[in-house]
């Protein structure tokens, strides 16, 4: 039998809980021989440290020893002025011509937009058609009269006009490589690479802005002709007009027409209306 408990003591019956339990907190520390090889390695790194600054103070010491006695010298701060000048002059140069180079490309730009603008152009002004009638057994014939005209601003000098006529199947007004070989042909001398002195046809040799010369080039063709197989066979007008403008720049323009029907009718060819792209570069 179990003796009373004291006063203030009652006996715990079996559902009491039991208190809880608290663990300790476990803390891992490393192992001797990696502690030992961690402090080990922060050992040599300090060391090392130490090494470099040791080695930069002995570098300084020796560089301080042999600057002291130079910069005292007289030798060193001419030497210095002449270095620091070179280097002044060099600089101030190179942004002085980087300036020019600009300012030089700016001013021909400048100068080759006023003379494009200001420049002669030769063209047709207009053509002129006289009819003739009907010449068994051909066609209709016709003749034009070319009228050049210097639709720029400025003088065209050492005009010359090179006409011609030739006939064809109308497959030849797309053949840039033939009408192009024609043109250019009557701009050289027969049988030569040389070119013409003279027109083949007479024409103004000089031409001043918006004028129209009063002697104009002749040409001429016939209507077109149906053959008895059924093909046709065409009249072509081709020519080359070349100048020179004021600002002593040569230019060219190519023409090409076909006669079209039995009223005369001109129209241009596929090909061969061309113009030359010369720049006007300044000299």
């Amino acid at each position: 039998m179990i003796d009373d408990l004291p006063s203030g003591h009652e006996q715990n019956d079996s559902n009491d809980k039991k208190p809880e339990t608290v663990q300790p907190a476990v803390v891992t520390h490393a192992s001797g021989t990696n502690s030992d090889r961690y402090k080990s390695a922060e050992y040599e790194k300090t060391a090392q440290d130490y090494f470099g600054v040791a080695y930069q103070w002995v570098r300084l010491t020796a560089w301080g020893k042999w600057l002291k006695p130079t910069i005292k010298s007289s030798g060193f701060w001419t030497a210095l002025a002449t270095v620091t000048m070179a280097v002044t002059t060099g600089i101030y140069t190179y942004y002085a011509r980087k300036q020019w180079q600009a300012m030089d490309s700016q001013l021909k730009q400048n100068t080759q937009s006023f003379r494009m603008d200001e420049r002669a152009w030769v063209e047709i002004g207009n053509i002129e058609k006289t009819v003739f009638p009907p010449r068994p057994p051909f066609g209709t014939f016709f003749s034009f009269a070319i009228y050049a005209k210097n639709v720029g601003k400025t003088v065209a000098t050492d005009v010359r006009i090179h006409i011609d006529e030739t006939q064809g199947d109308p497959s030849l007004s797309d053949n840039e490589k033939a009408i192009r070989m024609f043109q250019d042909q009557l701009f050289l001398k027969q049988g030569t690479n040389e070119r013409s002195v003279t027109p083949n046809k007479p024409g103004p040799q000089t031409l001043a802005p918006e004028a129209t010369s009063a002697v104009p080039i002749y040409a001429g063709g016939q209507e077109p002709r149906k053959w008895p197989n059924g093909t046709f066979t065409y009249s072509f007008i081709l020519g080359r007009i070349d100048y020179v403008d004021a600002f002593r720049t040569p230019h060219w323009k190519h023409l090409c027409f076909i006669i079209t029907d039995r009223r005369g009718d001109l129209a241009h060819c596929q090909y061969g209306n061309d113009e030359d792209n010369n720049l006007e570069n300044p000299n």
